[in-house]
């Protein structure tokens, strides 16, 4: 399912959920493949192709019942069901793991467990719950122990302080870490504190 429509149906799914009473049950989940251009440059890219293949199957395989989309290149999202989340995406990322023989390829995940109370029931409230997601994925990206991760609102935190000090100037790049502004937020966003 592209894009598009996987927002689509997740949009529908959410109304019906939400007539149904059970709107939160579901867990948006982000995939993401580290160093996937790494694999493409050692393999080439028929055999990257194969692995997203191979991946889309696995996914289809341990969320059997859940919408899923390939967003690009080397990431897809899953609506799942909270049930077994955290064992069905370690047996993916093991598919994974066990097909490319690649300690250096790794699939991370993002899983946004939300109040269901605080969300705009819409294609766009849903974007965001997958795009925390994706910020959950991300934050461990260079952590080769952990597979997935939870997203937080101290994930979103960082990146708008980060944003802010981009967006500010806040930091004379010439000067040394303590010579910052006393802005909190501007020396922990400089100095990568979570």
């Amino acid at each position: 399912m592209d894009r598009k429509a996987f927002y689509s149906a997740v949009t529908r799914l959410a109304r019906e959920d939400v007539k149904k009473g059970i709107f939160g049950s579901r867990a948006p989940v982000y995939f993401n493949l580290t160093n996937f251009k790494v694999y493409n440059s050692r393999h080439g890219t028929g055999a990257g192709d194969e692995l997203i293949h191979f991946l889309a199957e696995s996914l289809s395989t341990h969320f059997p019942h859940s919408f899923i989309a390939h967003l690009n290149g080397d990431t897809f999202a899953v609506l799942a069901l909270h049930h077994d989340v955290a064992e069905r995406i370690e047996a993916v990322s093991r598919d994974v793991r066990d097909y490319t023989g690649d300690p250096a390829v790794q699939l991370k995940a993002g899983v946004n467990i939300f109040d269901p109370d605080t969300v705009e029931v819409s294609e766009s409230g849903l974007h965001l719950l997958f795009d925390r997601a994706k910020i959950a994925a991300d934050w461990i990206k260079g952590d080769a122990g952990r597979i997935w991760a939870v997203y937080d609102k101290s994930m979103g935190q960082y990146l708008t302080d980060r944003a802010y000090v981009l967006e500010t100037g806040a930091i004379s790049m010439s000067g040394p870490a303590h010579e910052l502004a006393e802005d909190d937020r501007v020396r922990k966003a400089y100095l990568g504190e979570n």
